[in-house]
Order: C-alpha cells, then structure tokens, then sequence
C-alpha cells in the first residue's frame, strides 16, 4: 500500500529563484528523512505553483 503527500510551493514572480527552490529542496530534504520518495513535480500552467508528489510504501 502506498501512502501520498503533496506539498505546494508558491512561485509568483515576485519571489527570488533562489528561495524558490530552497524552498523546493528543504521540502524534499524532509519529506525524504520520513521515508518517502519525490513521485513527481507538477507547475501550474500559470506558473502560479509547483505541487511535489510524494509517496512511501506503508
């Protein structure tokens, strides 16, 4: 059975690239430790967001 978690990251064009994918790295950085694996990286077509798909086999 697998388990999922998504995570959302704001892009806008007011924020720096650099924090952006801070932002991006710390996550997965996280969501690793936990056990999961990055699935897939989804951008918005309006380049609003990037949504991280997680998961981990439970």
């Amino acid at each position: 059975m697998l388990e999922c978690k998504e995570y959302r990251v704001k892009i806008g064009f007011k924020r720096e690239p650099k924090d952006i994918f801070d932002e991006i790295e710390q996550a997965t950085a996280r969501f690793i430790r936990q056990g999961y694996r990055l699935n897939e990286t989804v951008t918005s077509d309006f380049l609003d967001y990037v949504d991280l798909l997680f998961v981990r086999e439970i």
